[in-house]
């Protein structure tokens, strides 16, 4: 990019930016010691209140656990600092987390994206969708759906399929973009 960047200013297509006070330091350049990665699929959490059939993080205990706080903390800022710019955080089931709207600041405080959320639905909140619209943060939710009349089944809990559907219904009325994932 910097020799391309210097091509173009030797060329008087592109001149070099002199005003440096009038940009953010998100907008500097940053040099990482890795190939480029625009972002990653974390499962912030191995745990779920649901049962699945399929599943392969070993839900609902999440063995063999979660990372605390603290290390997710560490690992965010190595991500920052890598120029990681985006996160789809998935499962388990992120919304488990009892610290979960403080992971989401954490990212957004490192200037991470949060492209989506994939999740079974089941516990999104109220407190959860109102945090969202204060920081207007519009990820898409990736919502984990079955089928019609199989979803419980699959899911392993009785009545999952119509709080999902209700939940899917909540979010688009809310004007979040749904995705379902099946």
């Amino acid at each position: 990019h910097i020799n391309l960047l210097n091509k173009l200013i030797e060329k008087d297509i592109a001149e070099e930016y002199s005003e440096i006070g009038k940009i953010s330091n998100e907008q500097l350049y940053k040099k990482a010691e890795n190939e480029y990665l625009q972002g990653i699929q974390w499962a912030i959490t191995g745990e779920c209140n649901l049962n699945c059939a399929h599943c392969y993080m070993e839900a609902p205990t999440g063995e063999p656990g979660e990372l605390t706080f603290e290390e997710l903390k560490s690992i965010i800022k190595k991500l920052a600092d890598a120029n990681i710019y985006e996160v789809s955080v998935t499962d388990g089931e992120p919304f488990f987390r009892r610290d979960f709207i403080d992971v989401m600041k954490l990212f957004l405080e490192n200037n991470i994206r949060i492209k989506d959320i994939f999740t079974n639905g089941t516990l999104i909140q109220d407190d959860h969708l109102n945090f969202f619209i204060e920081m207007e943060i519009d990820p898409v939710f990736r919502i984990s759906y079955d089928g019609w009349g199989y979803h419980d089944l699959m899911r392993g809990t009785p009545g999952v399929e119509e709080k999902v559907i209700g939940t899917i219904k909540k979010l688009k009325k809310e004007g979040f973009k749904v995705s379902i994932t099946t």
